[in-house]
């Protein structure tokens, strides 16, 4: 799971030091499932653990997402996030706008 959860975590902040994030919704693509009020442990720059209960170190920056859902990156050089095109960008075989 640590190998697919390379987040979009702002890594340059979490070099050398550590970092918690507070994940409301975690997706684990691999498996197909989502993990609800998940903490990750950055140490670093790599991601060393992921458990709803973590003894957070004293003194470390944490990003608050308990109210979002936290994903992956998304490192393919071609991705498709939209599930429909716009309807200006539609077009027919025919060449025209549907």
């Amino acid at each position: 799971m640590r190998r697919l959860l390379l987040l979009l975590l702002l890594v340059s902040t979490a070099f050398a030091q550590t970092v918690t994030v507070r994940a409301g919704h975690l997706i684990d693509p691999a498996n197909g499932s989502v993990a609800d009020n998940q903490i990750i442990l950055v140490q670093n720059g790599k991601i060393t653990a992921v458990e709803p209960n973590i003894a957070v170190p004293a003194n470390v920056q944490t990003i608050d997402l308990t109210k979002e859902w936290v994903m992956p990156g998304l490192v393919d050089a071609h991705t498709h996030i939209r599930t429909r095109q716009p309807r200006a960008l539609r077009r027919s075989t025919t060449g025209r706008t549907r």
